[in-house]
């Protein structure tokens, strides 16, 4: 099976993991990762729609991915990072004046408000799909979860933050369903009981408070396998047994 990964940023972790140095000829999946790029640039109109597949108009985009798909027929199925990052909402320094009704405390936003922002940030993802899903099977990797130390979190409230990290999820996720795309989650194991990321999957530079590590990438990518080849098992340990 070969499969496509494409998206934003926290593809970096899974890219990771792919060049451990025990990562080559252990996964029964043929990966091909060509990140998009930096996620904020989701927003904004970044391809265009070409019937049989999506152009990449974005100019930093472009630099790494000019179509997808790439070639037709090349791929099993196509992994999309990108429309479950609720960080690009809840970092928003708005949240620190406002809160999400029905919370309390700070100026109410309310539930049509909230509505509105997520669905301008995730419209363009949401698209693409829509139109890659045409002629590929189209799957959507979940992005890491916030990590209670991120600054933004300290800042605006462990209650603001998984108010609006909740709420993104759930219309996405809706969003998703509507159009028959799967979603490989990720693995609960990575969370603290607050819902917060680990620590010990925090990435490997102290400075980057944001994206995930290698070890974390490891994990999605053995959840793609177990969600398309369940049946199948890493060469490594079929050696050892």
């Amino acid at each position: 099976m070969k499969v496509f990964l494409t998206g934003d940023s926290h593809l970096g972790a899974l890219r990771r993991a792919l060049l451990q140095p025990d990562s080559p000829n252990t996964w029964p999946i043929d990966f091909t990762l060509e990140a998009l790029g930096r996620g904020h640039l989701l927003r904004a109109p970044f391809f265009a729609d070409r019937g049989d597949h999506a152009e990449i108009l974005d100019a930093d985009f472009r630099k790494r991915v000019r179509k997808v798909p790439s070639v037709a027929g090349a791929f099993d199925a196509i992994g999309i990072s990108g429309p479950l990052n609720t960080a690009r909402v809840w970092r928003d320094e708005a949240f620190a004046t406002f809160r999400p009704y029905p919370l309390t405390g700070r100026t109410p936003i309310s539930r049509g408000m909230l509505r509105a922002i997520v669905e301008d940030d995730v419209r363009q993802t949401l698209e693409f799909i829509r139109v890659v899903r045409r002629n590929s099977p189209v799957f959507v990797i979940d992005s890491p979860w916030p990590f209670a130390r991120h600054p933004s979190v300290m800042r605006i409230g462990i209650e603001v933050v998984q108010h609006v990290h909740r709420w993104y999820r759930e219309y996405v996720m809706a969003e998703l369903a509507s159009m028959d795309v799967p979603i490989v989650d990720i693995d609960p194991s990575c969370l603290d009981k607050q819902g917060f990321m680990l620590e010990r999957f925090r990435n490997e530079n102290a400075r980057d408070l944001y994206h995930a590590n290698a070890a974390f990438g490891k994990l999605m990518l053995q959840r793609i396998v177990d969600r398309f080849a369940p049946a199948a098992r890493p060469v490594a340990q079929e050696t050892a047994s």
